[in-house]
């Protein structure tokens, strides 16, 4: 038991009577004592209820939500097809009735040299795009760039 009880005289009577108790080995069981120990432990106040009531509450949120998602769903669908009925109803309009205005890009716009260079990769010949300018019929020098892997070069890892 306890090591300060080896002098039984600084004992007070209710102590020596707790000292004299021992319990019965019959009747005694772990299980039942653990599990009422358990129940004790967790209470019967409002704590209790609160993890039930979060998660009703959660579910009644995503019933909620799962109804409008399907509701508005609904109504997008149904303006999509009143937009399909619409167009169809629609004559088409011919392009000589409504001029469509044209944006004039300069031939050494950026977009347009661009188009061309994707169009023609291979060809590094340097054009002037503007009329009435000298074009030069230089080449752009070869510029010899390290690859990871070279088409005709060594195999070898650099």
């Amino acid at each position: 038991m306890d090591a300060n009880l080896s002098n039984s005289d600084n004992l007070n009577e209710l102590e020596r009577r707790l000292a004299d108790w021992k319990p019965a080995p019959d009747g005694l069981n772990v299980d039942a004592m653990l599990f009422a120990a358990g129940r004790a432990s967790g209470g019967n106040g409002k704590a209790r209820l609160a993890w039930p009531v979060v998660s009703g509450g959660l579910a009644l949120l995503a019933v909620f939500l799962s109804i409008r998602l399907a509701a508005e769903r609904a109504e997008r669908l149904a303006l999509l097809q009143e937009l399909h009925v619409r167009l169809a109803d629609s004559s088409p309009v011919s392009p000589s009735t409504s001029p469509t205005p044209k944006s004039e890009t300069p031939p050494n716009a950026y977009l347009v040299l661009r188009r061309e260079w994707e169009q023609r990769p291979g060809d590094r010949q340097v054009e002037s795009p503007v009329q009435g300018e000298a074009s030069n019929d230089s080449t752009l020098p070869e510029v010899n760039i390290l690859r990871a892997w070279q088409p005709h070069g060594p195999r070898e890892p650099l």
